[in-house]
């Protein structure tokens, strides 16, 4: 894995300066999500179950969960720039601090499916 979304921007693994998230006193979940052979089956619903999630904590959903489209959308173009094209998993990770929420997806590909 090269490059991962940070804050809705693919950016390189490398370049990632995360260590800020792990300072302060935070909520971290995380969801996993299948994708194969171009597709990823049952996206909106991981969405959703990460939505339940945040809604036992009583935290506000925020913009980047309601725009499943575009989630998806940057989710799938950062696999193409991985070159992950058969299958493997996507990890959401969701940072939360106070009211802030900070989030990093990155994915792991297989090479059989």
């Amino acid at each position: 894995m090269e490059f991962i979304i940070y804050n809705s921007e693919i950016i390189q693994k490398e370049d990632a300066n995360l260590t800020h998230l792990f300072w302060d006193d935070l909520i971290v979940l995380s969801q996993k999500i299948w994708f194969g052979f171009g597709g990823i089956p049952l996206f909106n619903k991981n969405i959703d179950f990460l939505c339940q999630q945040l809604k036992v904590f009583n935290i506000e959903i925020p913009d980047f969960l309601e725009k499943k489209r575009e989630l998806f959308r940057i989710s799938k173009r950062m696999l193409n720039k991985n070159k992950f094209f058969r299958s493997g998993l996507i990890n959401i990770q969701l940072f939360i601090i106070d009211t802030k929420i900070d989030y990093v997806i990155s994915s792991i590909g297989y090479s059989d499916f």
